[in-house]
């Protein structure tokens, strides 16, 4: 029989001993040798590996109803256990206890007008939470001590180390994101081609004409070419999902009227506009549009797709570009490239660590526009 270096298997036939009780005397004796003098007196098969319990010296004199017991006695005292297979005890290192789970909570406040501050990113370990809409947060973490860190665009980050079972009212400092004259002016420049296109106002002011837009043109123009029949027909039906803000709708129509629309970029019920999303014929069952939100010179509009491998949905976010009919993935690089004329702003953008979720805050901080989610 050929034996692993790394494992020491010693296998013997096992004979029947009854009830006897087994008696043990070590002074200052290795593991080792006290498993074999347990062999070679009741037979034992035992697999264990070579170098396991060299270091291990055991002093005892005492009697044990089986085997069982014995061995449980000795391997505690050098921290291993066994389990057994058949007739044969496989030793090994006792598993250690599953950690304790503890729970941490606080509420996050400004530190000068003591107000809540709702999405404030809480990041424990490689997880991560937001607090809640008056400041309050709870997580459940198996340590006996958690070191929380903070962040919000808005604020300085907050490091700390936190004990369970206490409430903490943590204060965050507001940091000035404010922009100087330079920047203000360079932005206002990329802006001044907005003044061309009606949309822009229509959706500010509120004075966006209902209907449906047959191209990116009368989109931009705030012009539609087909009227809003949906109030009108009892067969028409607009639906928004309710999925964070305004980020999906539906929208069907009579199967004749859909007929006679060779194309439509997008529709607009008079108070928000939307973009068509489908890449089929829009009056296919499930054509989803999205709400646009004026930023700078964009569109920003949002879209959950569904990853049909990993079988759950992801938000995307994408800002649309009037002039060329573009639309752009919102991504860090983007991001960057657009905060590099604003170096305060720019260095928070890099040292936030919840960044990739937030990329949408950062545009709108950017070209100072309130946040869609602000109004909810």
């Amino acid at each position: 029989m050929k034996i692993s270096p790394f494992l020491l298997s010693l296998l013997f036939v096992l004979p029947l001993h009854g009830n006897a009780q087994i008696k043990l005397k070590a002074q200052d004796e290795p593991l080792t040798v006290l498993l074999q003098k347990l062999q070679a007196q009741y037979g034992l098969q035992y697999s264990y590996k070579a170098n396991m319990g060299q270091s291990c010296r055991i002093s005892l004199e005492a009697e044990f109803a089986d085997i069982d017991e014995a061995l449980k006695t000795l391997l505690a005292t050098c921290h291993l256990d066994f389990y057994k297979q058949s007739t044969v005890y496989i030793i090994r290192k006792k598993p250690s206890p599953p950690p304790s789970i503890c729970e941490f909570k606080g509420r996050l406040i400004d530190s000068e007008t003591a107000e809540g501050l709702a999405n404030v990113v809480i990041q424990y370990g490689s997880k991560g939470t937001l607090s809640d809409e008056n400041g309050y947060f709870k997580i459940v973490y198996p340590a006996s001590q958690a070191r929380l860190q903070f962040s919000h665009i808005n604020y300085q980050n907050l490091d700390t180390l936190l004990s369970p079972q206490q409430a903490y009212i943590l204060g965050m400092e507001a940091q000035d994101i404010a922009l100087d004259e330079v920047v203000i002016e360079e932005r206002l420049a990329r802006e001044s081609g907005q003044e061309e296109y009606a949309i822009f106002e229509a959706i500010r002011t509120g004075e966006l004409k209902a209907g449906l837009y047959q191209s990116l043109g009368e989109l931009a123009q705030n012009q539609p070419s087909l009227p809003w029949l949906v109030d009108a027909d009892p067969k028409a039906s607009f639906r928004i999902k309710k999925i964070l803000f305004d980020s999906s709708v539906h929208l069907r129509m009579p199967y004749e009227q859909s007929q006679a629309i060779q194309k439509l970029e997008g529709f607009s019920d008079g108070q928000n506009v939307y973009l068509n999303l489908s890449d089929k014929n829009w009056y296919r069952r499930g054509s989803e549009f999205a709400r646009l939100y004026p930023v700078g010179p964009y569109l920003y509009y949002e879209d959950w797709e569904y990853d049909v491998v990993l079988e759950f949905s992801t938000l995307e976010r994408y800002v649309f570009d009037v002039s060329t009919g573009e639309v752009q993935y919102l991504s860090k690089r983007m991001i960057a490239e657009l905060l590099s004329s604003d170096p305060k702003l720019s260095d928070t953008f890099k040292k936030d660590w919840m960044k990739r979720d937030r990329l949408d805050e950062y545009l709108f901080l950017y070209y100072d526009t309130p946040h869609p989610s602000d109004s909810l």
